[in-house]
């Protein structure tokens, strides 16, 4: 074991030999390990182990542990799928798979250590969630919501590609992997989680009118059916901390009206924007971003950026708002020469502009700017 995975279960083990307390989320730490490696095992073969897993696995009493963890009888815990769905169980240590489940009737566990496959179900009228899930929540035929009450805590990814209205739907608080919504077609009545770390599949959305993202968000938003035609996406706030590739597609040319993030690390695909009205790109960007504009007139470039800017129809920098510093002004030259773009001409365009917006109070800092240039220049051409 190394790497990622030794980091995941080394504290654990570490505690455990040092006769400590191991908590809901070491558990269930140690569930998900031992299943991934379980499930990485190709047919035939025999199950990769870690020794250590196997060796607290022996020697603990996982019913007698967590009920002492969450205050109950050992009868409330369970560990087969059995017994979770006996009634009265407090914790499940394992997953729950019914994917041909078509009632909804059962009374699942108050908290579930891994995932719940519930593929099938439809109605959800008398369906009782977990409160807390350390995997995923799969309810893939469920198309209309409304009242049905989530996890608050979801540890795994979400599931619900069938929905068609978020109206009515009380999403969790947090959800670390994906929340895929793949079958809505407007973020009318969509509350996401405060907390995401897995990103989001819009890619139905044609309206997103007003809708605002959580302000800090981890993973990818995929719009890449959003429409900027008839305000469809004015008033969009994207979240201000970002950590992950925002893709608009064909029906996005116009991004008027529409609040992207301070901060950004990864890419923001904006390819089919046809004006650049209303553009301002992040602030602070890491990462890469894709343009196909003719004109950058009234664009507001990032005052710090690490990576790319790909200009590939660009041939001029005139009326661009560029940055406000000496080290912003050289991080964006450099982002461009390294994106698709026509070289020769924005070098020279952004060179102009460069001078003709001189800094406060540093009108003549030109010889540093041509000997930044030239060393640009110094690189191969396209």
């Amino acid at each position: 074991m190394k790497g990622k995975d030794m980091d995941i279960i080394a504290p654990i083990y570490q505690k455990w030999q040092n006769k400590e307390q191991l908590t809901e989320m070491d558990f269930m730490s140690l569930y998900k390990e031992d299943r991934r490696l379980w499930n990485k095992t190709g047919w035939n073969e025999e199950p990769e182990k870690d020794f250590r897993i196997e060796q607290m696995k022996k020697e603990i009493n996982i019913k007698k542990e967590l009920a002492a963890l969450f205050n109950c009888d050992e009868k409330q815990i369970s560990t087969t799928q059995e017994e979770a769905l006996s009634g009265d169980i407090i914790y499940h240590y394992g997953d729950i798979v019914l994917p041909w489940l078509t009632i909804d009737e059962l009374k699942f566990p108050q908290y579930l250590g891994g995932d719940l496959w519930l593929a099938f179900l439809c109605e959800f009228q008398k369906l009782q969630l977990p409160e807390n899930m350390g995997g995923n929540l799969v309810l893939r035929c469920v198309d209309r919501a409304e009242g049905l009450q989530l996890p608050k805590y979801i540890r795994g990814y979400l599931d619900l590609r069938s929905l068609k209205t978020a109206k009515g739907v009380k999403f969790p608080k947090y959800v670390k992997g994906m929340v895929i919504l793949s079958s809505l077609t407007t973020t009318e009545g969509l509350e996401l989680p405060e907390h995401m770390e897995g990103g989001v599949d819009l890619s139905q959305v044609i309206r997103a009118k007003g809708f605002k993202f959580p302000k800090h968000m981890k993973g990818n938003i995929d719009l890449c059916r959003l429409s900027s035609d008839d305000g469809n996406a004015y008033g969009l706030e994207l979240p201000e901390h970002m950590e992950g590739n925002i893709d608009f597609g064909w029906r996005f040319k116009s991004a008027k009206g529409v609040k992207f993030p301070k901060y950004m690390q990864g890419k923001l695909i904006l390819l089919y924007l046809q004006s650049p009205e209303g553009l301002e790109l992040p602030e602070h960007m890491k990462g890469e971003v894709y343009l196909n504009l003719h004109t950058v007139q009234g664009v507001k470039f990032p005052e710090h950026m690490e990576g790319i800017i790909d200009l590939r129809n660009l041939n001029s920098f005139e009326g661009a708002i560029l940055p406000h510093t000496k080290e912003g002004r050289n991080q964006l030259l450099e982002a461009v020469m390294k994106g698709e773009c026509n070289k020769s001409s924005l070098i020279e365009s952004l060179k102009q502009e460069y001078q003709k917006h001189p800094l406060d109070g540093q009108e003549d800092m030109n010889d540093s700017y041509n000997q930044h240039f030239g060393k640009i220049k110094q690189k191969k051409l396209k």
